[in-house]
């Protein structure tokens, strides 16, 4: 129930079902594999043999993250028959048929698409020292008050705690609270698959908050098991527990609108600091998709991809993953962008620090007599400024 409600009410997770990616397909079938998982444990039939192994199938080809729940399945199985090597050898042909579905096809794309893939930005973000404690403030973007978000963070223990307890009916007449240590399997599954998923994900560098979209589902239902067993021995407790979330979420709600409409507060900005003989250049260039959405000025504008590698607009998002490289001998192709204007406001969007990390495009403009205006906007890691010559 409680895990539910934080997975229902998360404004993370509807944020990103508005991107038209497979993350809302890959949620889907995470659940799926896992109730049909859970079909296997107690009934190894050939039908729900078949169907656990075609929807793994269907999950690994949905998302590259969905391979790390099936090897947290993998290893949830490890654990509970170890010893009982007629159900590991059942689990084997399960998974053996999994990978040489799955396999071919990695094996082919990295042959062929080899330079693209390590030359895309996802190996080379860089890890910093808050990356754990980030990922819990996207799972719980509920609220934009700190006091939400603090008591969030501080009952986080306590609740994941409980996931792993019995907690029978405290007694009055003694100090017995009733309190037993169970290493529940459905506790230990959610930690597996949320611990796996954001570990693989650490190591590899996928650390953008879309790709812990899957541990996130996972986390909630940990948290959830632990709210059950502190609250479930209490009627009346466990109504207001319930009362006071929902209206915790519905109370904070316009956080979510805040997230989904900051380009309306970039264009917002661009109005106030444009000019006639202005002209709007975004960085990177697939971000102008956005620009083009929600600005309603009349200023020309393009987004800056410095490569001439004689490839279209789709080609270009397509096979360098929207992400063009910076480097100072490109760079000087700002000089074709700006000719015939005397103001340009440059928008600079979330992933330039990862791309031109010594921010080569911005300095262009100062090497080059540009001077730069003071008003300049900072909306949730995108900046608007103004260079007028």
């Amino acid at each position: 129930m409680f895990g539910l409600l934080f997975y229902v009410f998360s404004t993370y997770q509807i944020y990103h079902t508005t991107e038209a990616r497979t993350y809302s397909l890959l949620i889907f079938l995470s659940l799926l594999s896992t109730w049909l998982f859970w079909r296997m444990n107690e009934k190894s039939g050939f039908s729900q043999w078949f169907s656990y192994v075609l929807i793994s199938i269907l999950l690994a080809y949905a998302h590259l993250v969905g391979n790390w729940l099936i090897l947290a399945q993998a290893f949830f199985v490890l654990i509970k028959f170890w010893k009982q090597k007629r159900q590991l050898i059942n689990w084997l042909f399960a998974y053996v048929a999994v990978a040489l579905a799955v396999l071919p096809y990695y094996i082919f794309s990295f042959f062929i698409q080899k330079d693209t893939v390590f030359s895309s930005y996802l190996f080379y973000v860089p890890y910093y020292s808050g990356f754990f404690s980030e990922i819990l403030k996207f799972f719980f973007n509920f609220s934009q008050s700190n006091y939400f978000s603090r008591a969030i963070f501080a009952l986080l223990p306590v609740l994941i705690f409980g996931s792993f307890l019995i907690i029978k009916k405290v007694k009055n007449d003694s100090y017995d609270f009733g309190i037993r240590v169970r290493l529940g399997a459905g506790a230990i599954y959610c930690l597996l698959a949320c611990s796996v998923t954001i570990i693989f994900c650490f190591i590899l560098h996928w650390v953008t908050p879309r790709y812990l979209i899957l541990a996130s589902i996972f986390c909630y239902f940990l948290i959830g098991f632990g709210m059950e067993n502190w609250l479930g021995q209490n009627k009346l407790i466990k109504t207001v527990a319930i009362m006071l979330v929902i209206f915790a979420f519905v109370f904070s709600y316009n956080s979510f609108f805040v997230i989904s409409n900051d380009w309306v507060r970039v264009d917002k900005c661009i109005n106030q600091l444009s000019q006639r003989k202005a002209k709007i250049i975004v960085h990177q260039f697939s971000y102008d998709i956005l620009l083009k959405k929600y600005y309603t000025g009349s200023l020309p504008f393009e987004g800056f991809y410095p490569i001439n590698d004689g490839l279209t607009y789709e080609e270009r998002i397509n096979k360098n993953d929207a992400r063009p490289v910076v480097t100072q001998e490109n760079v000087n192709k700002l000089a074709d962008y700006v000719k015939g204007y005397d103001q340009i406001i440059l928008v600079e969007a979330i992933y330039v620090p990862i791309l031109d990390p010594n921010r080569k495009v911005f300095r262009w403009f100062l090497d080059n007599n540009w001077q730069l205006g003071k008003n300049y906007c900072s909306i949730n890691g995108i900046r608007v400024f103004s260079f007028i010559l």
